[in-house]
């Protein structure tokens, strides 16, 4: 009876894969050395377990998205840029700043300075911005383009992205024409609208050919105002924009 329990115990052993000694044989079933057996790639493997040695697997970026980038100009050549960038075919983003007529006045070191009209100039000076994609080598020819100086990165490859909301804050600000007006500049018509002068105040020319002449208001839309002038000896009625005279 021994010698055929002796038989069944070696039998058992060979069953076992990788056994070749007693010291490989495994613990009963539900035992501490089963459990660490399971997570093995098998006896005899020096007790490696799943994945040692391999690589990391490496996920897939997505495709890069075309994202705005700031793109700085040469000295007074904002529009020579903003031309070259779109005649290449990139999106450009230049918003701009409507600035209001200014009077003639003298400076303190005795010069005079004439009157300038309303007037259109580039909200950021020398900067605007295209959108293009990295991943597209075409990006690398809008710092070769004319009245083009640099666009704004980190490494000459690696150009910085302009955060999104930032942008967006600025678009806010912006007419569908991408220029910043004053509060109720109707944008349209190309005049301010404000609230209409009082018929019959007296009010003064700030700028123009007529500037510094004084009138009486005789009527008032909140966009133009028409005004009787002496001039000559005699009343001349004229006709300016409102936000080119004020309340005498």
């Amino acid at each position: 009876m021994s010698q055929q329990n002796q038989t069944l115990d070696k039998r058992t052993e060979s069953d076992l894969p990788g056994s070749g000694t007693a010291a490989d044989t495994c613990a009963p079933c539900g035992s501490d050395s089963e459990n660490r057996a399971l997570i093995k790639f098998g006896h005899g493997h020096g007790g490696r377990r799943f994945g040692a040695g391999r690589k990391p697997v490496e996920l897939q970026q997505p495709p890069d998205e075309p994202r705005w980038y700031c793109v700085r100009a040469l000295w007074g050549q904002d529009i020579r840029a903003d031309m070259a960038i779109r005649h290449a075919e990139f999106e450009v983003f230049a918003p701009t700043l409507w600035k209001p007529p200014s009077p003639a006045r003298r400076l303190p070191n005795g010069t005079l300075r004439p009157a300038s009209g309303p007037r259109i100039q580039p909200l950021f000076p020398r900067y605007l911005f295209a959108r293009f994609s990295v991943a597209d080598p075409n990006w690398r020819t809008i710092r070769g383009l004319p009245g083009v100086e640099a666009i704004l990165s980190s490494t000459p490859e690696s150009p910085t992205p302009v955060p999104e909301p930032a942008l967006e804050a600025v678009r806010g600000l912006c007419a569908p024409n991408g220029c910043v007006y004053p509060p109720g500049w109707d944008w349209g018509h190309h005049a301010p609208v404000q609230s209409p002068l009082a018929v019959g105040c007296q009010v003064r020319v700030l700028c123009g050919p007529l500037a510094d002449h004084a009138g009486v208001c005789r009527m008032s839309d909140g966009r133009r105002v028409e005004l009787l002038l002496q001039m000559l000896g005699r009343e001349v009625a004229v006709r300016v924009n409102q936000c080119d005279v004020e309340v005498a």
